[in-house]
């Protein structure tokens, strides 16, 4: 009875803990283990032997006693594995099978990294694979490479005599595995063992990310993290991917539009250590990508960053393949996307990972008191980036870092880390090692450096209150008692004292900190949250940007300035600075930070923060390294590096751009003030909007709106808006119009035509097209080499936009599927507006060609802006 009690609880029970070794099964009849004699002989004597062999040979199999009386064992300790801790291991097995199948003819027991088998049969050359799947359920994977390298090993290791292991590691996945046989099979037998095991693990756990197969004759395990020796390999390798895939139908626009992304998260971040960014179309959405290198990039070796990016580029493609999410976490970096916005959005999914070792409790409440104090320093920092280092009072030390992601403000980045230490108080109380991985934050705790310390934080535990003085005699107990009178009389007297001046103090204070930051609370009042986009601190963006220096300044449009900056953890940083004199108030800061705050796409600029000091009104983007368009398309030298293509991926992106203001964003904007000098250009000539100023923010169901403040930069500007203040999305369509057909010619509309021919750039465009010489519009650095319908045609989109009524306009999303279409038919374009035309006194008294002064009169707040090249 008392066998078949344990045969049931190897089959059923162990598979429910998993990872609990060690496991055991005790079989057979039974004997009198108490007797000296006998089969209890030969078994201590068996062990016996077994045990001194494991000193200087990692598998043996042995015999001892005879007759009826024989003992058959054998020992087989991990591959990696010789020497005193295969013996260790053996020994530790050797008591636990004592004492767990004493009285047993024949038992087999398992540890992490041994294995001990006994019989009174004689079981040598016996493939016997009947075991347990063990496997992890918390974590999954789709990727194939596991099964596959472990397949591969079950071919290889039967061939590696004298151990019959192999074992592998995947430079990109997060895969460590093993495949071993005892050493009593022959080659045939191992490999027939492992095929066996290994087809019974396909069936049952094959998507587990860590699972591992026990039998008597032989073993297999793939783990997600190192639990063997590998000269060099000793890095940590985590991934997370989400259970949807990406819709069949949209499955190769997504992959391609996944590559780009992470083509250039790689290609980006490692200048700064961060990069986030978003890919994506009208028709299978955008997909939003991050990257973050662990530390500055300085404190990391050579190229440790971008080889760490690179490998998690090919690692996540094979990881989460299909999938909309996906994660990679390695010693150094962090990869990760989605088809859902993740930009300062902290991800709760976070998974804690503990050690096996446990350390005292003392030194557990140390460790999370230093992991506390290392979250207020990571906060506290531009990077967001801690390290520290615990000394203990016996010269021991043990190491922390902590680590947000940079698109996180600090208050998203306090509460992802808080999060994790609870998590981790909770998970991993008295263990020698831990870490905490989410999509946002990262705590770990190790007891061996793992970061350079140059720029470390030392935590040492609080000292307790200091010992009471010791007594002396009676004098001395008099004398105390008279001093401590003295003392008590004249505290009595200061303190009141001490106390008003502190308070007239402190209100003085409060009051000159109310006055100096009135503005300031005017614009962080209800309508502009902060934890919409970060605060930056102004004296960090001063010396960023070596206090607004000209030599950093970047070019000036109608609000004030815009400086380049570095920060302190080297990332760039375009910085716009609200000039005093503009007109720019409190309100247009406002909206313009709450409007890109709201806003994520592409062709859109990013902005990372806003500062506001006193007077001071400070809006931080992205440094795009190929600054504004006006500065290459109206520079005579740096026009020929647009070329066609490149033009019309700007046109393009421009058009993406402002569909989405005007359909797809959860607020429909109108900019308002789109012109070249508002496209920036990445590192890709991608295109993105900015400036949102003057943007207006309007309800669905309406057709146009009507305002008194005109704004805007005339030249641009749609008719309708200039002379009666009416605006909807058509006049954004019109400015879009303007904007093309700038591309195109290489001019800027009012200027060089407007001297040359005595009229508009539209009116040239308009009179080549109804003379059938369209080509003669086409920038002279591009007319020989460029697609010449394909430009023609994007001259008749052009004139579409800028027809004078603005129902006769195409939407933003007709003009995308124009520009995406070929071979189709386009409408007829009209004769586009003159802004030059004639006042009805001036055409009953004279051909004067002068603009109306009423008309002018009616524009306010208007720009004409003209940038320094950049």
């Amino acid at each position: 009875m008392r066998s078949s009690v344990l045969i049931i609880f190897f089959v059923v029970a162990l598979p429910a803990i998993a990872a609990q070794l060690p496991l055991y099964n005790c079989t057979g009849g039974t004997f009198d283990s108490a007797a000296s004699g006998g089969f209890g002989g030969s078994l201590s004597a068996l062990f016996s032997s077994l045990s001194s062999t494991s000193s200087a040979s990692n598998a043996a199999n042995d015999t001892a006693g005879a007759g009826t009386d024989s003992a058959y064992g054998l020992y087989m300790c991990q591959g990696d594995l010789f020497g005193s801790d295969c013996q260790s291991c053996v020994r530790m097995a050797i008591a636990e099978i004592n004492r767990s199948c004493a009285g047993f003819r024949r038992g087999v027991i398992w540890y992490d990294q041994c294995l001990l088998r006994y019989s009174d049969l004689d079981f040598f050359g016996q493939v016997d694979s009947a075991g347990v799947n063990m496997s992890n359920p918390g974590e999954q994977t789709s990727s194939m490479e596991p099964y596959e390298m472990m397949s591969a090993l079950v071919e290889e290791a039967p061939f590696r005599r004298p151990l019959m292991f192999a074992s592998n590691t995947s430079d990109l996945y997060p895969i460590f595995s093993i495949a071993q046989c005892t050493s009593d099979l022959t080659s045939a037998g191992c490999q027939r063992c492992l095929t066996s095991i290994l087809n019974s693990t396909r069936i049952c756990c094959r998507s587990q990310k860590g699972w591992r197969y026990l039998s008597p004759s032989c073993w297999i395990r793939y783990e997600a993290s190192p639990f063997f020796s590998v000269p060099g390999k000793t890095e940590i390798i985590r991934s997370r991917c989400s259970a949807d895939d990406f819709p069949a139908a949209l499955l190769a626009s997504e992959q391609s539009n996944l590559q780009t992304a992470v083509a250039e998260l790689e290609s980006n971040a490692n200048s700064s250590g961060f990069y986030n960014t978003t890919t994506g179309d009208q028709r299978v959405g955008d997909l939003f990508g991050l990257a973050l290198c662990r530390e500055e990039p300085a404190a990391l070796p050579n190229n440790a960053c971008t080889g760490c990016l690179h490998r998690s580029r090919t690692a996540i493609a094979g990881e989460c393949p299909n999938k909309t999410q996906g994660i990679m976490w390695y010693d150094d970096c962090l990869l990760r996307y989605s088809n859902q916005s993740i930009f300062n959005v902290v991800d709760v999914e976070g998974r804690t990972f503990c050690s096996g070792d446990s350390v005292s409790s003392d030194t557990d409440n140390i460790t999370v008191t230093g992991a506390l104090e290392l979250v207020e320093a990571a906060v506290g920092r531009a990077s967001l980036f801690a390290s520290g280092i615990i000394t203990l009072s016996n010269a021991n030390s043990s190491y922390l870092t902590a680590q947000c992601t940079r698109d996180l403000s600090r208050e998203n980045c306090r509460s992802c880390l808080g999060n994790a230490t609870s998590r981790i108080v909770t998970d991993c109380r008295q263990r020698r090692g831990w870490q905490f991985l989410s999509g946002s934050c990262m705590i770990r705790y190790e007891v061996y450096p793992f970061f350079n310390q140059t720029a470390a934080t030392i935590i040492t535990p609080a000292a307790g209150p200091p010992p009471a003085p010791g007594g002396g005699g009676r004098n001395s107990s008099r004398e105390g008692g008279r001093s401590r009178s003295s003392n008590v009389k004249v505290i009595a007297i200061v303190l009141p004292i001490v106390a008003v001046l502190l308070l007239l103090g402190m209100l003085l204070f409060r009051r000159w900190k109310l006055r100096r930051k009135r503005d300031h609370r005017k614009l962080l009042d209800q309508d502009f949250k902060t934890r919409e986009m970060s605060l930056f601190d102004f004296d960090a963006i001063k010396l960023a940007t070596n206090d607004f220096s000209n030599e950093n300044k970047l070019g000036e449009g109608g609000f004030g300035p815009v400086y380049k900056g570095v920060l302190r953890d080297g990332s760039e940083i375009a910085v716009k600075r609200l000039s005093e004199k503009s007109k720019q108030g409190p309100t247009e800061f406002k909206n313009e930070v709450k409007l890109i705050s709201k806003l994520q796409h592409k062709n859109l600029v990013r902005m990372l923060g806003c500062c506001v000091e006193g007077e001071e009104k400070l809006l931080i983007y992205e440094l795009l390294p190929n600054n504004s368009l006006d500065a290459f398309l109206f520079d005579a030298n740096k026009r020929a590096q647009l070329n066609w293509e490149r033009r019309l991926l700007i046109i393009s992106g421009i058009a993406k751009g402002l569909l989405y203001l005007h359909e797809d964003s959860l607020l429909k904007v109108i900019h308002r003030d789109l012109k070249a000098s508002n496209i920036l250009l990445d590192n890709h000539m991608n295109a993105k909007i900015s400036d949102f100023g003057m943007a207006k923010i309007y309800i669905t169901d309406e057709n146009v709106v009507n305002t008194n403040r005109i704004v805007g930069t005339f030249g641009y500007m749609a008719p309708e808006y200039a002379m009666d203040g009416v605006f909807s999305v058509k006049s954004d369509v019109y400015s879009f119009g303007v904007l093309l057909l700038e591309i195109i010619s290489g001019e800027r509309n009012g200027r060089a035509h407007l001297e040359q021919h005595g009229q508009s750039l539209l009116r040239t465009a308009w009179d080549l097209w109804k003379e059938d010489k369209a080509i003669e519009f086409i920038d002279q650095s591009l007319r020989d080499h460029c697609p010449v319908g394909e430009v023609v045609k994007c001259i008749h989109i052009g004139l579409l936009c800028v027809q004078e009524n603005a129902e006769e306009r195409p939407t933003m999303f007709t003009v995308v599927v124009m520009l995406r279409t070929e071979n189709t038919e386009l409408p007829s374009p009209g004769q586009p507006p003159n802004f030059l035309r004639k006042t009805p006194e001036a055409d009953a008294s004279s051909s004067s060609q002068s603009p109306t002064p009423s008309v002018l009169q009616s524009i306010n707040e208007v720009t004409e802006s003209e940038l320094a090249p950049r």
